[in-house]
């Protein structure tokens, strides 16, 4: 089994560096990135690697599952048509994710979890509304095929009653349910953060001997798996076993406080094989954890009733999904839908505590807090050409670029002092900075027309978005389009203003690189 995982990660990782050039192995991740950053346009050699190597991910004992290449096939279909329909750039996009959403319905069988999260996923606080329609109509037609094939029945239903009405123990429940997923989903957050970043250092430094160390992380997944089983892999069978016993048709050995051990690691070693040698989705990792620690929860708080315990498993299982995702109702209605376990209520509060409890945190590097507007579309149509171009502009640090001609107010004027400051160089934002001009925040001319003219600026001043002087302006452009930022503002090590940045600003300066080294080449 050891012998499976070093080659199976080696492997995966070799290829992994080959065609990517990293160990870069969320699928779901790339199939977001695409969508956010390149117009929907999915690499065919990307979509290939990403799809066979999960299976050799799986078959080297990485807790991954199988949504992530769902995602990117279905994707990668819809946007071949919509490429031979002649489509504009902006419908290949969105027939890339309508297709994405199509393969999670298909191969989960789940029709309104994958409407949801198609529409969900590609940002942490907004939906892409615009198609609904299609993407239902879509996800609908995916169901209805694969149901004729396989059959309706969800993967893991244990047949609960919905409960409409709340009990004090659902409450309880789903309260609880959330404050530990949402703890959960962090370790998984900061161990994917951390392992992806050792990742980048040993390719660097190790280049094509890097799939040694890919090879033993699989090693090491294989005898944990040995330990505990249930780390390795994606973890169905285990809870398989638990759904039979819950039902009365079957009997573990293992206890509670061993299924709880078992997901805790689950939870470290689901973001190590997606950053360091394997590649596949977390869906199936997810419910795997969330079953096995809701099961072990249950035993350790005292809870008798099967309707109760069934509860805590699917809220633990939507609290997971939302908290690593940043989707809240696909988070319920996967629960609901293809967990089955019917605990609506501790579900939603368990879902909602965990979004909110890390939601500036999440599992998917690429997500965008918000819709693009038409200036970010623009500013990333641009940034993305030139990046194909390998533009100089790109690396250029912040302090080059930024507007060092601000009009700043000090934070003790009063707004009728701070509007004479401004005379005529009227801006939509000024920096509000201290004695020794250090930034403390920033108004807009709006507040200060809207104040008493005796207020103090420091009382209607917001928090300030800062980077650093030598961040470069590849890193400042995701900022502005992964945040939904207006401006930024640049600060040295002190504190002390240097200069600000807006989209505007930017646009312009792309703009002129793609002139001179693109058009007038």
């Amino acid at each position: 089994r050891a012998l499976l995982g070093f080659i199976g990660f080696a492997v995966t990782g070799y290829v992994l560096y080959k065609v990517i050039g990293e160990f870069k192995g969320s699928s779901t991740d790339y199939f977001v990135e695409v969508y956010n950053f390149m117009y929907g346009k999915l690499n065919s050699k990307y979509v290939f690697v990403y799809v066979l190597l999960a299976l050799l991910t799986v078959v080297g004992g990485g807790s991954v599952g199988p949504e992530g290449p769902a995602l990117v096939m279905g994707g990668f279909i819809a946007y071949l048509l919509a490429h031979r329909l002649r489509r504009t750039p902006l419908e290949d996009r969105y027939f890339t994710l309508i297709g994405g959403a199509a393969g999670i319905s298909a191969v989960f069988r789940a029709p309104l979890t994958a409407l949801s999260f198609g529409i969900e996923v590609p940002y942490r606080m907004d939906i892409e509304s615009g198609i609904f329609v299609e993407t239902l109509v879509a996800c609908l037609t995916a169901y209805l095929v694969a149901v004729s094939i396989t059959g309706p029945q969800p993967l893991l239903l244990l047949g609960s009653t919905v409960k409409l009405m709340p009990s004090p123990n659902d409450i309880v429940i789903g309260v609880i349910a959330g404050i530990l997923s949402a703890i959960l989903s962090t370790i998984m957050i900061w161990t994917k953060q951390a392992s992806k970043h050792l990742s980048h250092v040993v390719v660097k430094h190790l280049g094509e001997k890097s799939i040694i160390v890919a090879g033993g992380v699989g090693v090491i997944l294989s005898l944990m798996g040995l330990l505990l089983p249930g780390v390795s892999g994606a973890g169905t069978s285990e809870v398989e076993e638990l759904v039979e016993m819950l039902k009365g048709s079957g009997h573990v050995e293992r206890s509670p406080m061993d299924y709880m051990l078992t997901s805790t690691f689950k939870t470290i070693f689901t973001p190590l094989s997606l950053t360091l040698g394997g590649t596949g989705g977390i869906f199936f990792p997810i419910v795997a954890i969330g079953v096995m620690f809701g099961y072990g929860l249950s035993s350790l708080i005292g809870l008798k009733d099967l309707a109760d315990i069934e509860a805590l498993m699917a809220a633990m299982v939507a609290g997971l999904f939302a908290g690593t995702n940043k989707v809240v109702v696909s988070a319920i209605l996967f629960s609901l839908e293809v967990v089955g376990f019917g605990g609506l209520i501790p579900s939603a509060l368990a879902a909602s505590t965990a979004y909110l409890l890390t939601i500036n945190t999440g599992l998917i590097d690429s997500q965008l807090s918000y819709r693009s507007t038409a200036k970010v579309t623009a500013l990333l149509e641009i940034y993305e050409r030139l990046k194909e171009e390998k533009s100089v502009i790109l690396e250029v640090p912040a302090e080059k670029v930024a507007n060092k001609h601000v009009v700043s107010l000090h934070y003790r004027m009063t707004v009728a002092n701070a509007l004479k400051e401004i005379g005529d160089r009227l801006h939509i934002a000024y920096p509000v900075v201290d004695d020794y001009n250090r930034l403390m925040g920033y108004v807009e001319l709006e507040d200060l027309l809207a104040m008493d003219p005796t207020s103090y600026v420091y009382e209607i001043m917001r928090p300030a978005p800062t980077t650093l002087p030598d961040v470069p302006l590849s890193t400042i452009i995701e900022y502005f389009a992964r945040y939904g930022l207006e401006r930024l503002f640049i600060i040295d090590y002190d504190g002390k203003l240097v200069g600000m940045l807006t989209k505007t600003d930017i646009l312009k300066l792309l703009l002129e690189a793609y002139t001179r080294e693109v058009i007038d080449r």
